[in-house]
């Protein structure tokens, strides 16, 4: 199956501004898109802008300092993961300093709650993502490096074809892709607000 990725700059996945095409498999490496609710400032007021469309993010000049959220993970509506693990990549290397938020299919684990966090743009890289379909799997890995975005309200989706105004936004931060038939990807929930 082939998938379109949207990079998003020259930290994010492929390159500047292109739209490549990647095979997937449960080995592969995880590829993202990222999406902004069109209209969203990263406040709590944007749980007032339901049905509203997700748009393609660009690559913006951002504040410097961002306070960045993770509202969570939601996992595909068909074959989600078993678990899932968001870790902070810092620096120019990008290497994961801290796991941010967990995620369990199993009813009886606990899943992380949202976090939030002040960024430094040039010290706060991205995101690496590893998801596990079943225990005793391995991982699948993906890293999305994180340019400067405007506040706003993002959904970091894995490995789905994305298709302009595909997705409207439920009203709900637990899940907030509602896609045709119900049908949603594998996706990270974060907001960024200028950090005061």
């Amino acid at each position: 199956m082939t998938t379109p990725l949207l990079a998003l700059g020259a930290g994010a996945c492929l390159g500047a501004g292109v739209i490549a095409h990647a095979k997937t498999s449960a080995n592969g490496p995880l590829r993202f898109t990222l999406l902004r609710l069109q209209g969203s400032d990263g406040s709590a007021a944007d749980a007032q802008r339901r049905g509203r469309v997700w748009e393609s993010a660009e690559r913006e000049n951002g504040p410097a300092l961002a306070r960045i959220t993770v509202h969570g993970f939601v996992p595909a509506s068909v074959f989600g993961p078993s678990a899932a693990l968001v870790q902070n990549l810092f620096g120019d290397a990008g290497e994961p300093v801290h796991d941010l938020y967990r995620y369990f299919a199993a009813p009886h684990l606990a899943n992380s709650r949202a976090v939030g966090f002040d960024a430094v743009a040039g010290a706060f890289a991205g995101f690496r993502v590893s998801l596990t379909q079943a225990e005793g799997e391995p991982a699948q890995v993906g890293e999305f490096r994180m340019p400067r975005l405007r506040p706003g309200l993002y959904a970091l989706v894995a490995d789905d074809v994305m298709l302009p105004g595909k997705y409207t936004f439920t009203g709900e931060l637990a899940r907030p892709l509602a896609g045709v038939f119900g049908i949603v990807p594998n996706h990270l929930v974060f907001s960024v607000a200028e950090s005061v």
